[in-house]
């Protein structure tokens, strides 16, 4: 079946019409708008505050003089497309938006409140000012972004999807989504490829296609996913909706393609984000190391008075490329305590003594680490590395568990 151009221009016209962003009483964008400019003078307000405790605020909270700067924010706010309360792509999507765009309207603060004193009313404005300024406001609108698209704005529009594929494959998609954070917030709706469909199931407000095939049998199903997509609807297979919404991939759905066509692993390569990486990670350990000091001498010194024995202890773990290397740790267990062999820690382990209980549970025990870092051995991100004797039964349990070596732990 061919598709004509007026069915093209007709399916996409109808398509731009029901995803107009300019309903902001229906998609909450006028909550988020009565926000910033809430956090605008909160954030005023505190600036002086801080900076001078008697100042009268109340004689230059209604001045015209905020107008031109809070069009500003409010304009830059919507070129990042922070006001798109459909935009549900992992839990800090708005919030990282709205991070990123407050960053870009800096210079335009301190010009403004600076050099033209836009804040002055009776005294003169300075560096102190927009720097309390724009740090709070950058912190509330982040804030508040990400409370209400998590909690409040998505409980009113609900994100609705269709998923095109098996009844099997939608029952484990459906059963794995409704384990993860906004869950109740999403609705899919399925679609069997396999029986013939001319339209799509009736939705008022969809966001888009999930497709768990992307090779499609049925010729008309096709021709509609494809003018949808070519009218500007989003499309998205199943593993790229995972690392979307929710930025994981359940290891049930993983196939070698996943591996073999991610961008990701391109990322990994490249000399210039390798140098940037290890740059980061060197100077990233020494900082946290020092950082750590306070913390880490009065764990040394209760570990050596508990038993007199190491302070330190050291295990072989398996790298980067699967090469071998000794992770150090605070000691958190007894002298001698694996004597019988590899063995995975339980709960109320009899082996971990009494300050060993306390540094596991804070994580202070991992701090070591930064000398692994420091090596070039580990890595401040990365996957966690395990001990050649328990990677044997995780390689048998976990599909492509091995691909995690191709990056430093």
């Amino acid at each position: 079946m061919k598709i004509s151009t007026k069915e093209l221009y007709n399916e996409a016209s109808s398509y731009e019409k029901s995803k107009s962003p300019w309903n902001p009483i229906l998609n909450g964008a006028w909550l988020l708008f009565t926000m910033d400019i809430f956090s605008y003078f909160v954030s005023y307000s505190l600036s002086y505050l801080i900076r001078y405790p008697n100042f009268k605020i109340e004689s230059s909270l209604l001045s015209l003089n905020h107008v031109p700067l809070i069009l500003i924010l409010v304009a830059v706010l919507q070129i990042f497309d922070t006001y798109n309360t459909r935009d549900k792509r992992g839990i800090f999507s708005l919030a990282s938006k709205c991070l990123i765009a407050s960053i870009a309207i800096l210079p335009t603060i301190f010009i403004q409140d600076y050099l033209l004193g836009s804040h002055n009313i009776n005294q003169i404005s300075g560096r102190g000012i927009s720097v309390l300024f724009a740090s709070s406001f950058i912190l509330i609108t982040t804030l508040h972004r990400f409370i209400f698209s998590n909690f409040i704005l998505f409980k009113v529009d609900l994100n609705d999807w269709i998923f095109i594929g098996t009844k099997a494959r939608f029952d484990f998609f459906s059963n794995s989504i409704s384990k993860n954070f906004r869950a109740d917030l999403i609705r899919i709706h399925h679609l069997d490829p396999k029986v013939y469909c001319i339209n799509f199931p009736l939705v008022k407000n969809l966001n888009g296609l999930i497709v768990d095939d992307k090779t499609i049998e049925n010729e008309n199903l096709f021709n509609k996913v494809l003018k949808f997509r070519l009218s500007g609807g989003t499309i998205y297979s199943t593993d790229e909706f995972y690392q979307s919404f929710w930025l994981k991939l359940p290891v049930e759905i993983l196939t070698k393609d996943v591996f073999a066509f991610s961008p990701g692993f391109n990322i990994a390569r490249t000399a210039i984000s390798m140098r940037v990486k290890r740059i980061i990670d060197f100077f990233g350990s020494i900082a946290l190391i020092l950082a750590s000091l306070p913390v880490t001498i009065p764990t040394a010194i209760l570990i050596k008075v508990t038993d007199g024995g190491p302070i330190f202890y050291s295990q072989i773990r398996t790298g980067l490329y699967g090469k071998p290397f000794n992770v150090f740790k605070f000691r958190s267990m007894g002298i001698n305590s694996e004597t019988n062999g590899a063995v995975w820690a339980s709960k109320n382990d009899s082996r971990i003594t009494w300050i060993g209980n306390i540094i596991r549970k804070t994580r202070i025990d991992e701090i070591p680490q930064f000398l692994n870092v420091l090596l070039g051995e580990m890595s401040i991100i990365g996957p966690r590395p395990e001990r050649p004797q328990i990677e044997i039964e995780l390689n048998k349990k976990i599909s492509f568990y091995s691909f995690r070596h191709l990056v430093k732990p």
